[in-house]
């Protein structure tokens, strides 16, 4: 009796231990998903765009060049990913692929309208527009120098284009952008964010789009102050202007101060993917 009790301990001994094995593989991956399942993820920031290579400077690029960076791109085995979706993997949700990009115009010039979204449509590629809300409202600028709501949120229609915040009417040199002024507390200024927020929102839903809780900081004037307001107001994510890859995992806070890498009119399609590959 105890030779039997012997044998069926030592049997079900083995079967959990071959349980175990079997379900490793899949702990594994768990660990590693709530360890963070790191992807590097490059970002570049466009401005406008212009028809040829001659009307081309700092923040403009030409629709060929564009075209050359997007075929690079993805021979070199990139995979440009929307907004949505690394909001979504950071939140513990979705996938991304092995070698995700993010595309990103600021400003919402109208270039981009004209001889961008061709591009990026022959080629299925989806990008974010960082908005000016005074700029689409046509009370900022010269006529015709930026994209309206109504054109923005045309776009945003053809499941490629996604928006996203570049503040209402602190892209001026005044401030400048979202810092904190001398002598402003940091209550007044917290009320003016959440404000200018508020209007934004007001704005894109009077046209019929829809912003991503994204925030570009305009001229990449960082301040700590309105980092902390832009969280309170439901900002998921900020983005810098200062070069370097990012490293996202499954958690919300890899979201922030994101980096991105300038695409200026004078670079080549080269030297941008040179900068991607840094380390």
């Amino acid at each position: 009796m105890n030779g039997k009790r012997g044998g069926l301990g030592a049997l079900c001994y083995l079967a959990v231990f071959a349980m175990a094995l079997l379900a490793l593989p899949a702990l594994l991956w768990f660990a590693r998903r709530d360890a963070g399942d790191e992807v590097t993820l490059p970002v570049v920031m466009y401005h406008d765009v212009c028809r040829s290579e001659e009307e081309a400077d700092e923040y403009t690029v030409s629709a060929a060049r564009l075209e050359e960076d997007l075929e690079a791109l993805l021979a070199a085995g990139y995979q440009p990913v929307r907004l949505s979706e690394v909001l979504t993997y950071a939140c513990g949700g979705g996938a991304l692929p092995r070698r995700p990009v993010l595309l990103v115009f600021d400003d919402g010039a109208a270039g981009l309208g004209h001889w961008g979204l061709p591009v990026l449509n022959k080629y299925g590629v989806p990008a974010v527009v960082s908005v000016i809300g005074d700029a689409a409202a046509g009370t900022q600028g010269e006529a015709g120098e930026f994209l309206t709501w109504s054109q923005l949120a045309a776009m945003e229609q053809t499941g490629l284009v996604e928006l996203q915040s570049h503040s209402a009417s602190l892209h001026t040199y005044a401030r400048p952008g979202v810092t904190r002024l001398a002598g402003e507390s940091e209550a007044d200024h917290a009320a003016l964010l959440a404000a200018d927020a508020k209007r934004m929102e007001a704005m894109a839903n009077e046209a019929g789009a829809a912003l991503l809780p994204a925030f570009a900081y305009p001229y990449g004037a960082l301040d700590s102050c309105a980092e902390k307001a832009l969280r309170a107001a439901g900002v998921q994510a900020t983005m810098t202007s200062e070069e370097h890859l990012n490293r996202l995992t499954r958690s919300p806070e890899c979201l922030f101060l994101l980096g991105r890498f300038e695409r200026t009119g004078f670079m080549t399609t080269a030297q941008l993917l040179e900068k991607l590959e840094q380390k």
